[in-house]
């Protein structure tokens, strides 16, 4: 009798441990996904949606991105006379300000100009509206701890395709952060003509 009592329970302990298994295998997935550089791009879309600054910044290494983008678009000028020297003179002050507006636009605190950002997760009709809808989004790969993402966004009045490649670090804790924009100057050229 007690044979037949177990034959008749291995099939309920199966799935059982089927169930454990799986739930395992989806929180390991789940923390694999969060420590992507593909989930920290789509975070800190997120946040500056949202207007979370403390979230933005934790994505976002802000100095080193604005730093990074005035050296792109400015240093092909850097030798061009007098007018690029003054420039680079004032580049503490001016990458200074942009750190300030950046900051601003994700935390609104005064009537600063806000600088809308499309969602890059899923359009909702609480979003803001933008001239922008992201087209794509696709993860390049990682070695040494660096990562590329590009975000391809599309202008909805002028059909002009943007692409954002983002370079990424990992940090101590296996994080993702954005460090640069690494075609900033190619992205100036493109929206500057209609902003």
């Amino acid at each position: 009798m007690k044979q037949l009592r177990r034959i008749r329970n291995k099939p309920f302990w199966y799935g059982v441990l089927a169930a454990i298994l799986l739930l395992l295998a989806a929180i390991i997935g789940y923390t694999m996904y969060v420590r992507s550089p593909l989930y920290a791009v789509k975070d800190a879309a997120d946040a500056f949606r949202t207007h979370d600054l403390t979230r933005f910044e934790q994505r976002v290494d802000i100095p080193r991105v604005v730093d990074a983008a005035f050296e792109d678009i400015f240093a092909p000028t850097a030798d061009a006379g007098l007018a690029a020297r003054l420039v680079y003179a004032l580049k503490p002050m001016l990458t200074s300000g942009m750190e300030m507006m950046l900051r601003e636009s994700v935390a609104p605190t005064s009537l600063a100009p806000k600088i809308e950002l499309p969602s890059l997760i899923t359009a909702t009709d609480t979003d803001a509206p933008s001239d922008y809808e992201v087209t794509d989004i696709s993860s390049g790969g990682t070695t040494d701890g660096e990562a590329t993402v590009t975000v391809t966004l599309r202008h909805r009045l002028r059909d002009v395709y943007v692409p954002l490649r983002l370079t990424l670090r990992q940090d101590s804790t296996g994080y993702w952060r954005i460090v640069r924009l690494a075609n900033a100057a190619e992205v100036y050229r493109t929206i500057q003509p209609f902003s």
